[in-house]
This record gives structure tokens, C-alpha cells and sequence, in this order.
């Protein structure tokens, strides 16, 4: 076996991490094909997976015309897929390997298939064992493939195998949260989503604006949880990250150990119809208790005007004796007192 300069170890182990991460099925002969060119260099993937010696599922990347119809007509004549189905050859191998460019270029299926496609070197495996058997091909025109580029395949190819088992098993996991309509969110603590259910990316939208990681609040509490010792009352403190938006409440609790890696959130919303009538206990009156309210959202005096139907002075007039009569001097201050009582009731 070649030996791997650094520089090719280094993309190898960086390949794996990535390789490793959770993804859904669906996504995976892109995610395959985006990690192997951090080790490999070639003009397309083809992805298969194959039951039976008959492919199930076929992907390029990135799309190439191709015809299927007559790809399994001159089938016998690849001599890798026959090296792999009828030798069971188990290493990554070349069409070099078994015959020469001139011969390879002679048959039906070079100048069907690869010649309009302009490739003429391939580097290939197929997994034999679990079901569908993986099929990884890779194709490009000028040059054949290294040794070296060899090894990094056999060593990545069992990686493959198991990182495709393992997104199935995520997609079925997904599926059966968002059928239940929940909201999940597995993350580590620098704020890398791995994968989260289409309930939870809609949440993250209403509250934050979600840009594709953890919203640098939720980041921040997900730290500060893993600061100090994990049998603190801190710890126990902070075990829920919550945000108000108006009526509405969101929750993200953490079902991971504090100083777990990654972190698995359940996301969760409350809707309290907010009760003007609560605020009344602070000694106002009924219309008084319904400019606090809306001051309590944040909302102007002219904005408040159009919602009770009164004139802005007016609203004005009722928002002077409410700082007086709850002795504070802005309407922040006002604010904070009604979300105390209002959340308290």
C-alpha cells in the first residue's frame, strides 16, 4: 500500500468527521460527493446502490445525460462491474486494471455511454455484504487514477458503507419526529446544526431569523450550561432557554448531559392569550390595564390609538397616570412590571 503524505492524511481524517456527521438519506450522494473531492480529484460521481446486481437508485454528481436503457444493455462488457458481481473483488479497482484503453474503447459501452461523456479513466468499488451493496464510481478524463488515490478510497470505503446505514436509520428517525409534528434540533455547543425537523426550522425563523446555525442567544446559554460543574444549581438553572415574542413563548430544552459534545433540543411553543384585566391589580383602571398591555408589546402611543380605537392624546393622558401610579418614570420600567404580572398570573 502507498504511504499518504501529510497533506492527504490531513484531508483523509477531515473527510471522515465530515463523513460521520448525521444527514439524511436523501441528501447523501451529494454530502458523498462533496467529502471525496477534499481527497479526490474527478469530473463525476456515480452513486449506486444495488440489490440483487440491479441498481435501485442511481445519482451523478453533478447531473450527466445518461441512458440507463443502454447501460444495462452493454453492462457485461464494464469490466469492473464484472470484477465486483461475477469475481467479488472487494478492493477499489480501474478499468486499467483489466484491460487497456485502446481494448476499452473498442466496446459498445465506452462509445455509447463514456465516449460522449469524454470519460476514459474510472476508479470504482462496490460493498458486498449489507443490502443494497454501496457503488461508488468515479470518473474523469485526463489521467488514470494513482495508487495513491487508490488507498484513499480503500480507506474511505468502509466509512462509506457505514455512514450510508447510518442515514437511513436518521431518515427514519426524522421522518418519525416530523410526523408527530415535533421540533428537533441536534447541535453541538459552537453552533453546527447536524440536523433539525422542518417544525424546528420554522420556529427558529419566527424567533430569530434562522441563517442556517444555533441563534447566538441559544448558543449562549448552551455555554454558559457547560461552564460550570455539572451537579450545580446553575446547571439545574439554566436546564430550559426561553424567549417571549408577544403572546407567545418560545422553550428549548436541552436531553443531552451538559458537557455532551452534542446537544439534543426539543423545541417548544406556549400561545397565552395575554389578559389586560390581570394588570388591573396594579391598581388601574380597566382602560388603563389595556394601555399597559400594549405597552407591554412594545407598541407606540399612536399604535396603541389604533388598536382601542381612541384618539394618541388620549393614549397619552392614560400613559402619564400609569407611570404615576406604579412610580417609575418610563415606560420600560412600566413595561417590565406588567410582563412580571402578566407571566405571574
Amino acid at each position: 500500500m502507498p504511504r499518504l503524505r501529510h497533506l492527504e492524511l490531513t484531508a483523509l481524517s477531515e473527510a471522515l468527521l465530515q463523513l460521520h456527521s448525521p444527514g439524511l438519506h436523501a441528501d447523501f450522494p451529494a454530502r458523498v460527493s462533496a467529502i471525496l473531492r477534499r481527497s479526490l480529484s474527478f469530473d463525476c460521481l456515480a452513486y449506486h446502490e444495488i440489490v440483487d446486481n440491479q441498481n435501485q437508485r442511481v445519482i451523478f454528481c453533478p447531473e450527466i445525460p445518461f441512458d440507463t436503457q443502454i447501460f444495462e444493455t452493454y453492462l457485461d462488457q464494464h469490466p469492473t462491474w464484472n470484477a465486483f458481481t461475477k469475481d467479488h473483488v472487494e478492493s477499489c479497482v480501474k478499468i486499467s486494471d483489466f484491460m487497456s484503453r485502446d481494448n476499452w474503447e473498442r466496446t459498445d459501452l465506452y462509445n455509447h455511454i463514456f465516449r460522449p461523456l469524454t470519460f476514459h479513466h474510472q476508479l470504482a468499488f462496490i460493498t458486498l455484504g449489507e443490502l443494497p451493496q454501496l457503488g461508488i464510481a468515479l470518473n474523469r478524463s485526463r489521467r488514470d487514477f494513482s495508487e495513491e488515490e487508490r488507498t484513499v478510497l480503500d480507506l474511505l470505503k468502509p466509512h462509506l458503507s457505514q455512514a450510508l446505514t447510518a442515514s437511513k436509520l436518521f431518515s427514519y428517525y426524522s421522518d418519525a419526529a416530523e410526523g408527530n409534528g415535533q421540533a428537533w434540533i441536534v447541535a453541538n455547543r459552537a453552533g453546527r446544526i447536524f440536523f433539525e425537523t422542518g417544525k424546528a426550522v420554522d420556529l427558529l425563523k419566527e424567533y430569530f431569523g434562522h441563517n442556517g446555525s444555533l441563534p447566538t442567544q441559544v448558543r449562549d446559554w448552551l455555554k454558559r450550561r457547560a461552564s460550570g460543574p455539572v451537579d450545580n444549581v446553575l446547571a439545574s438553572k439554566l436546564q430550559d432557554f426561553s424567549i417571549q415574542r408577544g403572546s407567545k413563548r418560545l422553550t428549548v430544552r436541552s436531553l443531552s448531559s451538559v458537557q455532551s459534545p452534542e446537544q439534543r433540543l426539543l423545541l417548544s411553543e406556549t400561545n397565552d392569550e395575554l389578559d389586560p384585566q390581570t394588570l388591573r391589580s396594579l391598581g388601574l383602571t380597566k382602560r388603563e390595564a389595556e394601555v399597559l398591555l400594549w405597552i407591554s408589546q412594545a407598541k407606540r402611543n399612536s399604535e396603541i390609538a389604533e388598536i382601542l380605537g381612541a384618539r394618541s392624546r388620549t393614549i397619552g393622558k392614560h400613559v402619564e397616570r400609569i407611570l404615576g401610579k406604579l412610580c417609575v418614570e418610563t415606560r420600560t420600567a412600566a413595561a417590565n412590571i406588567a410582563s412580571e404580572v402578566l407571566h405571574l398570573r
